[in-house]
């Protein structure tokens, strides 16, 4: 139904957007559970960018788990999340009832292999788009008018 595709999308135009990307340069950013240190001053990949706190650094949905005091990953499950109030709005659902379904979501694409996911060290779950999942090519000029 067109319903459940606009979520879809939505959700995972969303994790695209906010640049959950999947990709090696992030591991221990993810499994810290967002601690902006290892984007920062921790980091240990040549060439890898700095995301000082000036600048948005990769945010990813996250379920369950302890609660951490990083901003980078998103508590899909709190019914004030991005992610329920979407739910909530496209499926006519309440934002309660819309973070239980996009958690299961999520783990359904996980199970899918449309996601990947990484446990942390607080117990969560978060959830990335692979990293060869992702195309890049440049726009021809017919497509700039």
């Amino acid at each position: 139904d067109d319903q459940v595709v606009s979520w879809v999308r939505g959700i995972l135009e969303r994790i695209r957007i906010q640049g959950g990307i999947n990709h090696p340069w992030l591991h221990t950013y993810l499994e810290d559970d967002g601690a902006r240190w290892h984007l920062w001053g921790g980091r240990k990949e040549p060439g890898m960018p700095s995301f000082p706190y000036t600048r948005s650094a990769p945010a990813f949905p996250r379920v369950g788990g302890q609660h951490v005091q990083h901003q980078q990953l998103d508590n899909v499950t709190d019914g004030q999340s991005w992610y329920a109030r979407w739910t909530g709005r496209v499926l006519g659902v309440s934002a309660g009832h819309g973070a239980r379904l996009v958690r299961s979501l999520l783990e359904c694409l996980h199970r899918g292999s449309v996601l990947e996911g990484t446990a942390t060290k607080a117990q969560a779950t978060v959830y990335a788009i692979p990293n060869e999942r992702i195309m890049v090519r440049a726009t021809r000029d017919e497509e700039l008018r």
